[in-house]
């Protein structure tokens, strides 16, 4: 904004050649140019990829979505592989140290022998269905790959019919966004 707005510069040379590529496309495009300053909190979702590196493998169910499918579910107590974005139980783990979680990564932590939620990332899952014969009931959130082997592991240990999701848009998020 101050680069546009008051002819000023940046150290960055990443920002200015960004600045100088919009510039250009906005000369052949637009009749006039103005940038203008929104507050954080009037413009939630871009403030937060600000301030936050998505990762491309981190998906979540919107919050509705998953109380509507486990609402028979009373006794969900903790949602694994979660992020501080992501999580949607009040007990959860994540890949990386943030002092609201419960544990830092699922994988090496103790379960506990509780129904457990997880929606993890799809490398994960030939590591997870070995783990989940000795541990618990589950929740899983998976994508439909009847092709890959941890596929029919997964309807192997499977104690109920699976509730299959058509995907549609906006069912599914990536931290606030």
């Amino acid at each position: 904004m101050y680069i546009n707005n008051r002819g000023g510069g940046s150290k960055s040379s990443n920002l200015r050649a960004r600045v100088t590529r919009i510039l250009h496309w906005a000369k052949s495009h637009l009749a006039s140019l103005q940038v203008e300053h929104i507050k954080g909190v009037l413009n939630i979702q871009a403030n937060w990829l600000s301030h936050h590196v998505l990762s491309h493998a981190e998906w979540s169910l919107k919050r509705d979505l998953f109380w509507l499918i486990v609402s028979h579910l009373s006794n969900l107590s903790v949602d694994l592989f979660a992020s501080e974005d992501s999580h949607l139980l009040d007990q959860y783990f994540t890949r990386f140290f943030h002092p609201a979680a419960e544990a830092t990564n699922a994988l090496s932590s103790p379960w506990l022998k509780e129904l457990l939620y997880t929606f993890p990332q799809v490398p994960i899952f030939p590591i997870l269905v070995r783990w989940i014969q000795d541990l618990g009931m589950w929740v899983i959130v998976a994508p439909y790959w009847p092709r890959r082997l941890w596929f029919s592991t997964l309807k192997v240990l499977a104690t109920q019919p699976p509730l299959l999701l058509l995907v549609s848009p906006g069912m599914l998020h990536q931290g606030l966004v």
